[in-house]
């Protein structure tokens, strides 16, 4: 947290000399989610637990803004077969450029930066077959050339990352439906890399030891063919976003927050016929303000898990878990200057 503090002043050092003359505020929030709650809807039975931890920083001086976030993205999986606890982490950096148009129109640019920690997996089962260094295992390869030394005892390693670039248009309104609607265009480059010695093995012995109804060199290619393609590929995003707060009294609103976006990608190799085109996001929440401070409580949910929302995620090794719900609780706290 303090890195992220520290990030946010240099940002606002630049933007100008005199920061607390600006207008703007700071957000601090973080949403769970956790397969055994049975009042949102049902997460993917091998997703465990997944969480959000943002903070975000918005200026605004004359007819310029600027926002500033970072969010630690955490996903937890639990299989049950090798590997068995997969977790992925993330950390996103974002920063965003605003020019008011008119006092109740707005037209931004954004750039992210997501990258996940590097996933480093003991074993891997093949039919039975439990290949690596965990307990239990039935078979430990390893190779001796020196682009396999990051692995240490390890049988695979994943790298990920996605940098994106967008625009928005945002437009405030005051009717019965919208305080805020948005438009927003983003293009995304994926890139991934992994490593394992199972890749060397093509011929031989072990290529054609028999494994079940095949050898274990097909079941290798079979199974490496459903990690996250080595070439990179593009996503486009269109999203079209409504926002609307309802006064309950003095201190307290509830509000809706939703989102639908129209996904597609360039030169992605996908697995799976069912990958859907879209994505309807729906969050309903209670605030509570009290002078400069502002409580937010509120849940999420995704028609089709986080396509288009959390871009690390989604590849070959995934993307038969994105024509499922997902759902999220969360909270909020916003302080304006």
């Amino acid at each position: 947290m303090i890195k992220k503090f520290y990030l946010y002043f240099l940002f606002l050092s630049i933007f100008s000399y005199n920061v607390f003359a600006l207008d703007g505020y700071v957000k601090t929030s973080f949403s769970y989610a956790d397969k055994e709650w049975d009042f949102l809807p049902s997460i993917p039975q091998s997703f465990d637990t997944s969480s959000n931890d943002a903070l975000e920083v918005f200026l605004l001086r004359n007819k310029f803004g600027l926002l500033i976030n970072s969010t630690e993205f955490e996903l937890d999986v639990q299989r049950s077969s090798e590997p068995k606890n997969v977790n992925l982490t993330s950390t996103n950096n974002s920063i965003e450029i605003f020019y008011l148009i008119e006092s109740d129109l707005a037209i931004s640019l954004g750039l992210e930066h997501q990258e996940a920690d590097t996933q480093y997996i003991e074993c891997y089962e093949f039919t039975g077959l439990i290949i690596g260094s965990c307990d239990g295992y039935d078979l430990k390869i390893t190779n001796s050339k020196p682009q396999f030394d990051p692995l240490d005892e390890n049988i695979l390693m994943i790298d990920g990352k996605a940098q994106t670039i967008k625009m928005s248009l945002t437009k405030a309104v005051s009717n019965i439906l919208a305080d805020e609607i948005k438009l927003t265009v983003s293009m995304t480059e994926h890139e991934f890399n992994w490593l394992t010695p199972l890749s060397e093995i093509k011929s031989g012995f072990l290529y054609n030891l028999q494994l079940g109804n095949g050898t274990l060199g097909s079941i290798i290619e079979s199974t490496l063919s459903r990690l996250p393609q080595l070439d990179p590929w593009d996503s486009y995003v269109a999203n079209f976003n409504i926002k609307k707060d309802f006064q309950i009294n003095k201190h307290s609103t509830i509000f809706y927050d939703t989102s639908f976006l129209y996904y597609s990608q360039d030169n992605y190799s996908s697995l799976s016929t069912s990958l859907p085109n879209n994505n309807l996001m729906i969050k309903l929440g209670i605030k509570y303000i009290y002078n400069d401070f502002e409580l937010s409580l509120h849940g999420t949910i995704y028609k089709n898990n986080l396509l288009g929302f959390e871009q690390i995620v989604l590849n070959q090794r995934t993307e038969h878990y994105f024509d499922q719900n997902f759902g999220l609780i969360g909270i909020d706290l916003k302080y304006t200057f």
